[in-house]
């Protein structure tokens, strides 16, 4: 219940009410369940290990904890994509044979939060003493939560005049700024009117000026 509230968006914001999302809500936790404990023997699976994660897992896990941040600290009060965000992070991480301990346990300090009693309940089969509500906030490494590099193009009234390596999904707005900054974008809108900027995500910027 109190995931699928926080789920249904703003927490300001007047929502029309429904519980068919509550059953999302608890398949979620089932598979957060499901990823630390065996159902037949109710013991730790197997493929929990104490190895150390290896970059694909941390890269994972940074972004995780870079977005949920964000989110809790902005004010805005916007636990959906929180929530969002960490069924990105299981469907990621159910893709591995092997999942590193360390970051089933950064897991739970995002979760929770949001979720505190099976964060409790999993925390304490993983073997941690005291409450994990006692534990530190995971801070992210900035070399693993940032997202891949990708080439934007800068048009000026449709054609291409620059493109630049930028990371994957980053805002419009500083997409915008990224071209206006471009050098090659200012020698073609210098002394012009700027009519509007369309921005296509993960794709181009194209400056229409007159």
């Amino acid at each position: 219940m109190r995931l699928f509230e926080m789920f249904m968006g703003p927490l300001e914001s007047t929502k029309p009410w429904s519980t068919e999302g509550m059953g999302g809500m608890f398949r979620f936790l089932n598979r957060v369940w499901r990823l630390v404990i065996d159902d037949r023997t109710g013991e730790i699976k197997d493929n929990v290990t104490d190895e150390k994660p290896d970059d694909a897992q941390l890269k994972i896990l940074h972004r995780a904890i870079k977005k949920i941040t964000h989110d809790i600290e902005d004010g805005d009060m916007k636990f959906n994509t929180s929530i969002a965000q960490m069924m990105i992070f299981i469907n990621e991480i159910y893709k591995f044979e092997k999942v590193s301990k360390e970051i089933i346990e950064k897991f739970l300090l995002l979760l929770s939060p949001f979720a505190p009693h099976i964060a409790e309940e999993l925390w304490e089969k993983l073997g941690n003493k005291p409450s994990i509500q006692n534990q530190t906030w995971p801070e992210w490494d900035d070399a693993y939560a940032k997202n891949d590099l990708i080439t934007i193009t800068f048009s000026v009234n449709g054609k291409m005049r620059s493109k630049k390596e930028i990371e994957a999904d980053t805002n419009e707005k500083d997409l915008e700024q990224a071209a206006m900054d471009d050098p090659a974008i200012l020698r073609h809108i210098m002394g012009k009117d700027i009519v509007k900027i369309i921005v296509v995500k993960n794709r181009m910027v194209n400056i229409v000026v007159k």
